[in-house]
């Protein structure tokens, strides 16, 4: 992360920006679904937005991991109900920008475009256009 830090404060011409513990130790807590490309954007957001020199947790859009306990089972085990809820909230969360939700899920934008086509998940929009279908 340090490296992106001191990437993106060159860059946008921010130099002495610190981060705060507290960051280290969410984004150490933080189950990262984009892997490292997100944490990339993350960081590079972050230094854009930030006001002065330290970069705090605010800074930062991690929410604490609810960690389930022993005895707790997920909500759904079914791997393609739980790539298409993924996709879905990966679109609506970059504003239907394919490219953006491809980023976010960590693949490509053609394989991005594939999975949509198999849950037949519209290129658009429109939400009440879309019928899901999703056959074990």
């Amino acid at each position: 992360m340090i490296h992106f830090v001191d990437t993106y404060a060159t860059k946008f011409n921010k130099p002495n920006i610190q981060v705060s513990r507290e960051v280290f130790d969410a984004l150490l807590k933080y189950d990262f679904p984009g892997n490292v490309r997100e944490l990339k954007n993350m960081t590079e957001r972050a230094i854009i937005l930030c006001k002065g020199n330290l970069l705090g947790i605010n800074d930062f859009p991690v929410k604490p991991q609810k960690t389930p306990s022993s005895d707790e089972h997920p909500a759904s085990v079914n791997l393609k109900m739980n790539e298409l809820n993924l996709i879905q909230n990966a679109l609506k969360r970059s504003n239907y920008n394919q490219q953006a939700a491809a980023d976010a899920l960590g693949i490509h934008r053609d394989a991005l475009s594939r999975k949509m086509k198999k849950y037949n998940i519209a290129f658009g929009k429109s939400e009440e256009s879309q019928s899901h279908r999703v056959t074990d």
